[in-house]
């Protein structure tokens, strides 16, 4: 296709797509996200040429993450793009490291939720109800091939429409989700734009980035239309959960009891209800991001079988716990009066550990891999296909420290020995293999003499290790 016509296609596609999805309104404020990258880039220009002709009022909003030197210089950038586009426009700077610290997310979630707050914010201060983001055909291949990589159980695509995250009351519209990424290029050239290069979407040790320069490409050779292929899958399976979704709010939804943040779910009926709407059950509740299809797993585990007090993890502090005839899903988060300087969990959690992942406990991090990636790991020697768990203490535990020739001792008295203060006791992790106590964590990690060494047969080695994050 001749690139002179590229303007045309993506103009004369937006109109159509606006009017069959219903999209905006006549007369509508637009908040529309900028960063001076391509894709935005190309976004605010079709807007902008198309304002009068939909009768849509623009403001453009950019953000400074602060994360990187030349992000100012990228925001003045943009605020001199919606001046020449005669658009207004609101610059924003965020502290995302002191956010990261404050909310124990990680660098890209925290990231993400300042930004919107920030768009959130710019659209109540002008009094809109729709935020605008670029994204486009291929971001939409590559966040359900990271769905895909990272097994989070349920491959939700991005829709047109959705609520705003962190700021429900707005609506988050994508108008681009069928437009390539090659198309927005093609047009920033037809048109004279120069967008600015973000040099952090060239680091391959972030997933994304490898999924987009290294996956999609391969994929690519397989199918030159793999970006469209898998937005259609996204489609059909957002056509699908939709059904499913309609179907759980009038039958499963008002069997839930909310307090406050905390839901109560009828074991009995949990029991009986088929695998699917137990998982939409904790993805709709929950709500977070990096539920992977383990976390629910284990938690539909919990709730089918689990004893009284028995307890499954979710991200941020959020469990489901076992009272009776009641399971609790509920958010605990460690007292403040616990330091934040050593690993510690929650009283009485209980978390199945999956060998090649990486698990978040706010201020630090647990990760066990089936190779040696890093010089600082710590190995274990374990039965091939044994189960792990990281739990707090129980009744009557027990555990051969190393240099006690396999003699065992209580927990109890090995916390004393250790001179760990009664108050952190009941927080401390430890990871059993096989319902064997292997290591505790400690001013370190304290192997068990049963894991230190190969001599059993269908023995494997993993690799742990633990980073602390800095607070403060």
């Amino acid at each position: 296709m001749p690139i002179k016509e590229i303007t045309h296609l993506l103009q004369q596609n937006l109109i159509a797509l606006i009017r069959h999805q219903h999209l905006f309104s006549p007369h509508e404020k637009l908040v529309v996200g900028v960063s001076g990258g391509t894709d935005s880039l190309a976004l605010a220009h079709i807007l902008t040429n198309l304002r009068q002709r939909l009768q849509l009022e623009i403001h453009i909003a950019t953000f400074n993450h602060g994360l990187r030197p030349e992000a100012h210089a990228e925001t003045q950038f943009v605020a001199k793009i919606a001046q020449q586009f005669n658009i207004p426009y609101t610059v924003g700077q965020g502290d995302v490291w002191a956010v990261q610290s404050a909310r124990k997310l990680t660098l890209e979630e925290a990231a993400r939720q300042t930004r919107y707050e920030f768009l959130a914010q710019v659209a109540h201060d002008i009094g809109a109800k729709t935020i605008v983001t670029a994204h486009h055909q291929d971001d939409q291949a590559e966040t359900i091939l990271f769905q895909l990589v990272r097994g989070t159980g349920d491959v939700l695509g991005m829709r047109w429409i959705s609520p705003c995250p962190y700021a429900p009351d707005l609506r988050l519209v994508r108008p681009l989700l069928t437009t390539s990424r090659q198309h927005l290029e093609a047009y920033c050239i037809e048109n004279g734009l120069t967008p600015v290069h973000d040099p952090s979407n060239d680091d391959m040790t972030i997933t994304r980035n490898a999924i987009r320069h290294d996956i999609m490409p391969l994929l690519a050779k397989i199918n030159p239309q793999v970006a469209s292929a898998l937005g259609r899958f996204a489609q059909i399976h957002a056509d699908a959960q939709d059904a499913l979704h309609q179907q759980f709010v009038n039958t499963i939804l008002p069997h839930i009891k909310q307090e406050n943040s905390t839901f109560y779910i009828p074991r009995a009926l949990f029991r009986t209800w088929h695998v699917a709407y137990q998982r939409h059950l904790f993805t709709h509740l929950l709500n977070i991001p990096n539920i992977t299809y383990d976390h629910i797993t284990h938690a539909i585990h919990i709730g089918m079988t689990g004893a009284q007090g028995a307890i499954a993890q979710f991200p941020q502090g959020w469990q489901l716990r076992v009272m009776y005839d009641q399971l609790v899903l509920e958010q605990v988060t460690l007292s403040s009066s616990l330091p934040t300087h050593i690993p510690l969990l929650p009283s009485d959690s209980d978390i199945n550990i999956q060998i090649d992942e990486q698990y978040d406990f706010g201020h630090w991090r647990l990760s066990i891999r089936s190779h040696a990636d890093e010089p600082t790991v710590i190995p274990l020697m374990i039965p091939h296909r044994a189960s792990i768990t990281l739990r707090t203490r129980q009744p009557k535990d027990k555990f051969a420290p190393l240099g006690m020739n396999g003699k065992h001792q209580t927990i109890k008295n090995w916390m004393i020995n250790h001179k760990i203060p009664q108050a952190l006791r009941a927080h401390i992790p430890l990871l059993l293999v096989d319902d064997t106590i292997a290591c505790i964590f400690w001013d370190g990690v304290h192997l068990s003499d049963m894991f230190r060494d190969s001599t059993y047969p269908n023995i494997q080695s993993i690799f742990i290790s633990i980073l602390s994050k800095k607070t403060g």
